[in-house]
């Protein structure tokens, strides 16, 4: 099941990059920390944003995070994000999604946040973002940094 599971949203993150226009998607990996009810755990994850229309883009992600009550926990995400430029090279976004959460059992929620993007070059850019996750059995703050790539 959770190897159907897997397969099915990786196709799903592919077939959102190949929907993309070129020059409105990018990829990124990041590192952050998650607090919650019962743990606190740094993360790592990686996502995939495609632009759908002048700003707004749909971001979806795996993240991992590392617990030590040896239970699994991950998360699949699925946000859309309003981008706007406020200076040069920065660029702010509200975002706003859905998750699945593996936690023992398997949890639904929402998401709701916002981060900013410092553009390093053309192509690649540091991400700074934070949100907060509704699950049905308890809410998470997740922070995280990373960088993108575009092409």
């Amino acid at each position: 099941m959770r190897r159907t599971f897997l397969i099915g949203a990786l196709m799903a993150l592919l077939t959102t990059l190949a929907w993309g226009q070129q020059g409105n998607t990018a990829v990124g990996v990041n590192l952050g920390y998650a607090t919650a009810d019962g743990y606190n755990a740094f993360r790592l994850g990686a996502e995939v944003s495609v632009g759908l229309y002048k700003g707004l883009y749909v971001t979806p992600g795996f993240d991992y995070y590392f617990i030590s009550d040896h239970r699994d926990l991950w998360s699949i995400d699925a946000n859309l994000q309003y981008l706007i430029p406020v200076a040069e090279g920065f660029t702010f976004y509200p975002l706003v999604g859905a998750t699945y959460v593996r936690y023992g059992d398997n949890y639904f929620g929402g998401n709701v946040g916002a981060g900013i993007i410092y553009d390093l070059t053309a192509n690649v850019g540091l991400k700074v973002e934070a949100k907060y996750q509704v699950i049905e059995d308890f809410d998470q703050l997740a922070l995280k940094t990373g960088f993108i790539f575009r092409f």
